[in-house]
């Protein structure tokens, strides 16, 4: 059996090798003063009959008699069989994701080097199903690997996808979105290679659109990508109006029973109810309740009246994962118009009161928070 490291041997491995040759009384007090380290490893291993690719952890141990020893917990991997040409991935783990290095190198072993030069998210749409057969010469070409990818997905494949127009925008995003992401936008499409070049010159998906879809896959429309900002808007608004036409029948009213007394600043009134977030949307026109009743109900958003002499608007407040705490998440009047900055201002300036921070604190109540959000600002 032929073994060899992937790659660069890490300095922790070197140093556990230089100290296994120290008398044990050194390997003690090295181990236990911390000085000794855990690594990853990543390996080939080869036989006769099969090719072994693996990821381990390599945990230091201390054996009383015997002194410094290795415990390997793999963590990833593959086998080939040479003579079946088939392979096995272990536990399951997408590898292009979760291996890339062993799929490095894999491509190396079965001079497929081609597909390391692919664009990101081309690469990372690649199932283990699809790597196969980049790695036995089935698939040849970015443009054959897009037909794999499609043909196995379960919502994309019978579509009449351009592979062109697919091959455009996986070369216009610089970052690696999975082709499998485009599911919801395909489904909803009048038109899906319309959809691909929205999604190819979009500098980024907007809320807006985002609610659209979400719309479009409740009441079973199908968009026009091909329609103007402003057709898209008007559609969002009497798509949001029927959904909540639909939804006023079964809507039951649940007090979000915050605790204490909210400070106020005279121009905002905190919602507390599920009937009044519906009327605050309706009354709006805009999707407050449709997208964020759930949020709002959990505590982890929450939704004010603004009224400043003629201006109306609606606040969503969202907590925010640094020293900032409680932040305005979006602000925005009717079907939602933009509101002068100066309100954005006076919201700001009364969250930044410690008093009102702690009521928020006080009153939240999500148990584990997910990452940020890369954007704060977004469109009810």
């Amino acid at each position: 059996m032929i073994r060899s490291i992937i790659g660069n041997s890490p300095q922790q491995k070197d140093n556990y090798d230089k100290l296994k040759l120290e008398p044990i009384e050194k390997q003690r007090f090295a181990f236990f003063s911390g000085k000794i380290y855990q690594w990853v490893e990543e390996t080939r291993a080869e036989s006769d009959t099969h090719v072994y690719w693996a990821i381990n952890s390599c945990n230091p141990k201390w054996n009383i008699k015997s002194g410094l020893y290795l415990k390997k917990d793999g963590a990833a991997g593959c086998s080939y069989d040479k003579v079946k040409k088939t392979f096995k991935w272990w536990y399951g783990k997408q590898a292009v994701i979760a291996c890339p290095s062993l799929v490095a190198d894999m491509c190396n072993y079965f001079k497929t080097e081609w597909f390391l030069n692919i664009p990101p998210s081309l690469k990372v749409s690649c199932t283990n199903t699809n790597l196969n057969k980049v790695l036995l010469g089935k698939i040849t070409n970015p443009r054959d690997l897009i037909k794999g990818i499609l043909k196995t997905n379960p919502v994309m494949r019978g579509m009449n996808i351009s592979t062109e127009t697919l091959w455009k925008y996986v070369n216009a995003r610089g970052i690696a979105n999975r082709l499998q992401s485009l599911s919801d936008i395909m489904s909803v499409a009048k038109d899906c290679n319309h959809a691909l070049e929205f999604m190819t010159t979009a500098e980024y998906l907007s809320l807006e659109v985002t609610d659209l879809i979400k719309q479009a896959q409740m009441l079973n429309r199908k968009i026009d990508f091909k329609w103007s900002k402003s057709r898209m808007s008007e559609v969002h608004s009497d798509w949001t109006a029927e959904i909540m036409d639909i939804e006023q029948e079964s809507v039951e009213r649940i007090d979000y029973q915050y605790v204490n007394e909210l400070p106020t600043n005279g121009s905002l009134e905190l919602i507390t109810n599920s009937k009044d977030l519906y009327i605050e949307g309706k009354t709006m026109s805009h999707c407050v309740f449709t997208n964020y009743a759930s949020q709002v109900k959990d505590k982890s958003y929450f939704v004010f009246k603004f009224v400043d002499r003629d201006v109306r608007a609606t606040l969503g407040i969202s907590k925010y994962y640094d020293h900032n705490g409680f932040v305005i998440n979006q602000m925005y009047g009717k079907r939602n118009a933009a509101i002068h900055e100066c309100h954005h201002e006076y919201v700001k300036d009364w969250l930044a009161k410690p008093e009102v921070q702690q009521w928020f604190k006080d009153n939240y109540r999500t148990n584990s928070l997910p990452e940020p959000e890369p954007e704060l600002v977004h469109i009810f």
